[in-house]
């Protein structure tokens, strides 16, 4: 065998080794499913198995983004009022362990108006929640339509946060 023969059997084992790796590398960046952008709701405080006093609201600080598409166009999801569905926009609602509505708001909290989970207008009367017993607790915050009726965004990310009440 001559030296051009054997270079040229090796380059040509090299070129199929190489467009071998080639092909599985760019298969495998091609099967990366697209990133989530469906509505969310995250939970900013309180954070993650946090110790509160047993028996007091939980103040819930939480921030919304993502874009509903499943209306005729893609929106960016946001906080709003209404009475008739408007896709893209909604209301927050808290839930404690696997309790009915706790709570619920068409506003991002500040220190003005802050998200008291249970709402005192719902629950004006602490001592009634077995919400707030001592132990670990589970605050979910879950995305709903500005209808008036319980329309639940879907997709959605739901906010979910352990605590542990003293």
């Amino acid at each position: 065998m001559t030296m051009t023969a054997y270079v040229r059997r090796r380059m040509v084992r090299l070129g199929t080794a190489l467009g071998s790796a080639l092909l599985v590398l760019a298969a495998s960046a091609g099967c990366e499913p697209p990133p989530d952008t469906s509505p969310v709701v995250s939970i900013v405080s309180p954070v993650q198995d946090q110790k509160l006093k047993a028996g007091q609201r939980i103040d819930v600080r939480f921030t919304v983004g993502g874009f509903d598409s499943s209306g005729p166009t893609m929106v960016k999801f946001a906080l709003g009022s209404g009475a008739v569905k408007e896709y893209g926009k909604g209301r927050v609602r808290a839930f404690i362990d696997s309790s009915l509505t706790q709570a619920e708001t068409k506003l991002l909290p500040t220190d003005a108006n802050p998200f008291l989970v249970p709402d005192p207008v719902d629950v004006p009367d602490l001592s009634t929640s077995p919400y707030l017993k001592p132990g670990p607790h589970t605050i979910r915050l879950i995305l709903y339509y500005n209808d008036d009726m319980t329309t639940k965004v879907e997709p959605q990310r739901s906010g979910v946060v352990k605590i542990v009440l003293e």
